[in-house]
This record gives structure tokens, C-alpha cells and sequence, in this order.
């Protein structure tokens, strides 16, 4: 297969966000594949971490070209500094003057060089098709009508997230006119596409309402969902397991903080001030580089440490059960960390408001749920020494190579 593709992610490795994961993983297995993969991203931002996923897109295949990143450093990555207030309040100015949508789309200004990148690739190089994922969103439609204008070649566009019912990029907070826009822009977008890839069925549902009540005619709509890469797991599935010294039962959890979750920590947080003495302690290690709620600090048998990157895997290989957080608004998510896990073997405790990931990890006994009414089922099933995991059957389906596997085929 030597067919050219154009792939738009924003924060592609060796951009710091997990936006990149999911790209920087499937070009690497369009690459393999044999693909090649011409990518756009934004300049890094200076000072942040570097990927953890760089070394993926390290393929002769993968060929990246960095733009200058637009939208003013400042609002998304605020300082202290009096300076950088007043820098802030002016550029939140200007945006409101300049931007008709969310001003907090950080895409928003970025058409002139993206297009003309696109413009220069696709005349270069053969290209058969393009692809781009959001958030962020803007993006997404200045693609979609350059496209339409000048190559006119099939549009692949892929929702990581809700646009239009978005918890965040100031969705919320939209005026009417604003907010009309976005909508026009989505309609846009939906209008441009030829496949419309999300991992979560429920957004493809949203979009395909949206699509009806607009009278647009969309194209395919396709679940391709999150995977974990067989890579990442090579070496750690060869290495014996360490016999803990002490007799402490730990959970681990490594990631963001999402909006909202306030119950879901508070549930968490209830559990350790409830039972500090209990047999066997119980410890929850937390990995993140995010900012810490107030709720869960100094919280006894709670530990917090900075993200540890691919190392998380050997970390998690080593503990007792794996946390999955999930607010109410995406307890219907099989999110990114929940397929990663699968290769480790371990139990997942959700702590969520129920939804169907939480009923899917019980009805399929892969965990337990944190809590349930007043009572902590994973913790009750500790206590009868009755927590037992014996997982077994295939998880192939679930990896990148099936992933790649069923994109490409959306090629031919």
C-alpha cells in the first residue's frame, strides 16, 4: 500500500495532550500498514513536556510539518505575573472583535497557515484523501471548505469530543450568534465529510440528529474506538511480577481531572475518611500533571506524583486494581485508559454515577463500581476475601492493529 495521506491533529507528537495519542498511534499503524502519513500540527508550546508518544511516530512513513500556533499563549497557558493579566484581558479583547464562535477554540485564527500547508502538500504530493480530528473544532471547517474549493478529495473527520454539547472551549457560555456559528460550522463540517469517525457511538448519535434536523445529508458515520497499542506492553508482559513487602491493597489511576467531577472525588474522598483503619490498608496512587482539586489533598492514603509518561504501564502492571473516573457526563465513555488497560489483566474500579461503562465492567466482570448507595462494593468484596479477577477471552479486537486495520479499510 503506498497510498499519500493527509492527517491534521493539532497536538501531534511530539506535542504535549492527549490529543495526539490517538493520531500519533493510528499513523503509526497506517504506516506499518503501508501508508504515508502526512501530518500538520501546531509548534509545540516552549517549556512543556515532549510526548509521551514520540517515539511512534518515529517512522520513515510519518512526515510532519509544524505551523505557527496562533492563538495567544497566554489564555492557554495563563501566568501570574501583572503582565500577564493585562496580556490576557487584552487578548480575550481582540478575540472577541476578531472571532464570531468560541473565542477559546485554539484554531480559531489558524486557517491562513493550515490552508496554505494543505495547499503545498496536496501539490507536492499525491495525496488520495484527508483526515482531521477535533478538538479543536475551527479547524475542522476551514479544511472541510478549502477542500471543497480546490482538491475536493475525500474528508475524513474524526469527534474525539462533543462539539456543539461540549462541557468545554466555552460552549457553554455562547451567545446566540455565537453559538449560531458554531452550529454552522458543525453543519459545515457534517456537509464536507465523507466518513465521520468518532470512539463514542453516543456523539455519532448527536451528530446524526443534528444532521436531520439541518437537513444535511452527511457521510458514513463510523464508530472506530480506542484502543491499546501492543507495543507499549511488549517488555512489561515479559518481566515477573514483584511481590509487594507490605500487606497494603493499591489502586492506581494516571491521567487528567475532567469538569465536573466533583462528585466522583467526593465519593472517592468519603471512602479514605471513612475508613483509615481498615485491614488491608488501602492506598490510591494518583499520576498527573494536572492541577490538583482541593478535596483530594492531604487526604490519608491518598498519594499524588507527577505523570510518568509509557512508565505508568509498569506501574500499573504492578498494582491491585486500576481507578477509572468518569463524571455523569461521560459515564457512557470507554475512554482511552479503559482499553489501555486490558493488557495488564487487572480489575477496574469505576468511580462514576453509574452509566454504561460502569453496568459493562460489572455485567462482564472486569471490576467493580467504587460505590453504591452507602456502601463500597469493591471494598466489601475485599474484606470476605472474595475480590477475584480470572479475566480471560480475546482482546485482539481491541488493539491498534484491528483499529488500523478497520480505518484503512474505510479507504478503499
Amino acid at each position: 500500500m503506498s497510498e499519500h495521506i493527509l492527517l491534521i491533529n493539532y497536538d501531534f507528537p511530539p506535542n504535549q495532550g492527549i490529543g495526539g495519542r490517538r493520531w500519533g498511534k493510528l499513523a503509526k499503524g497506517l504506516a506499518k500498514l503501508g501508508y504515508t502519513v502526512h501530518v500538520i500540527k501546531a509548534e509545540a508550546i516552549p517549556g512543556n513536556k515532549t510526548s509521551p508518544w514520540i517515539s511512534d511516530v518515529e517512522h520513515p512513513n510519518i512526515r510532519v510539518t509544524t505551523i505557527p500556533r496562533t492563538y495567544p499563549t497566554v489564555i492557554s497557558h495563563t501566568g501570574n505575573s501583572l503582565w500577564d493579566k493585562l496580556s490576557y484581558r487584552f487578548a480575550i479583547w481582540r478575540l472577541k472583535r476578531s472571532v464570531k464562535g468560541t473565542i477559546y477554540d485554539l484554531s480559531a485564527e489558524w486557517g491562513k497557515y493550515l490552508t496554505a500547508a494543505c495547499e503545498k502538500l496536496c501539490t507536492e504530493f499525491p495525496i488520495r484523501r484527508i483526515v482531521a480530528t477535533g478538538a479543536p473544532w475551527h479547524m475542522l471547517y476551514e479544511v472541510g471548505q478549502w477542500n471543497r474549493s480546490h482538491f475536493n478529495l475525500p474528508y475524513v473527520v474524526d469527534f474525539r469530543d462533543p462539539w456543539l454539547n461540549a462541557k468545554n472551549y466555552g460552549m457553554t457560555q455562547l451567545n446566540e450568534d455565537r453559538r449560531a456559528f458554531e452550529s454552522h460550522k458543525q453543519k459545515c463540517v457534517l456537509e464536507s465529510a465523507t466518513v465521520i469517525l468518532s470512539p463514542y457511538p453516543e456523539i455519532l448519535e448527536e451528530l446524526k440528529t443534528f444532521a436531520q434536523s439541518n437537513n444535511i445529508q452527511p457521510g458514513q458515520f463510523v464508530t472506530l474506538r480506542h484502543f491499546y497499542d501492543e507495543d507499549d506492553f511488549i517488555q512489561i508482559l515479559k518481566t515477573p511480577k514483584s511481590v509487594s513487602q507490605n500487606k497494603n491493597f493499591t489502586i492506581v489511576y494516571g491521567g487528567d481531572f475532567y469538569q465536573d467531577m466533583e462528585q466522583e472525588l467526593m465519593d472517592v474522598v468519603s471512602f479514605f475518611r471513612d475508613n483509615r483503619q481498615s485491614i488491608p490498608a488501602i492506598e490510591l496512587h494518583i499520576y498527573t500533571d494536572a492541577r490538583i482539586p482541593e478535596i483530594i489533598r492531604n487526604v490519608e492514603g491518598i498519594k499524588i506524583f507527577q505523570s510518568a509518561g509509557k512508565s505508568f504501564y509498569n506501574i500499573a502492571y504492578t498494582a491491585d486494581a486500576l481507578l477509572i473516573f468518569l463524571p455523569k457526563h461521560k459515564s457512557h465513555e470507554f475512554t482511552t485508559k479503559f482499553f489501555d488497560y486490558m493488557p495488564l489483566r487487572k480489575p477496574y474500579i469505576v468511580a462514576s454515577q453509574g452509566g454504561i461503562v460502569a453496568d459493562f465492567v460489572v455485567k462482564k466482570e472486569m471490576g467493580y463500581i467504587w460505590k453504591s448507595g452507602n456502601s463500597y462494593p469493591w471494598f466489601e468484596k475485599l474484606q470476605e476475601n472474595a475480590f477475584t479477577f480470572e479475566p480471560s477471552g480475546d482482546i485482539s479486537a481491541f488493539s491498534l492493529t484491528a483499529a488500523s486495520k478497520q480505518l484503512s479499510q474505510l479507504f478503499t
